[in-house]
């Protein structure tokens, strides 16, 4: 009699994380088309001038990506964001949706009143393979 071993598959989770943090690296899980790429920036990156008016934050960071080279079609989403003077900044973990297979860039921009820094692997971005 023969006996066969079958490999239990490992399901996708729907959403993997791609962690950003102050070593400047990034944490890669396995990436799947059709899966959400949720994108969480440690703000200790951002090199922008943290400016303030009249004592409240009034700089912010987003995320920008593309697809398979197509920087025509960019996404965004807020990473930090300061509404208005006095209020509270807000922090967010943009979620990117409908996850093509091939290659994803993921780039990043600090603004503020006084300039824009961008953290982009030195203008190369950073990639990820999406199988």
């Amino acid at each position: 009699m023969l006996f066969a071993t079958l490999a239990a598959a490992t399901p996708v989770p729907e959403t993997a994380i791609l962690v950003f943090d102050t070593s400047y690296s990034a944490a890669q899980p396995p990436l799947y088309a059709g899966q959400n790429i949720q994108i969480r920036y440690d703000l200790a990156r951002a090199k922008c001038e943290h400016y303030s008016t009249h004592g409240a934050d009034t700089w912010s960071v987003g995320a920008y990506w593309a697809f398979n080279g197509n920087y025509n079609n960019i996404g965004s989403g807020r990473i930090a964001y300061t509404p208005y003077p006095g209020a509270d900044q807000q922090y967010y973990e943009p979620v990117i949706t409908n996850v093509p297979k091939g290659d994803l860039a993921i780039w990043f921009a600090c603004g503020s009143e006084v300039g824009t820094t961008w953290d982009s692997n030195y203008g190369k971005n950073w990639h990820f393979k999406i199988q």
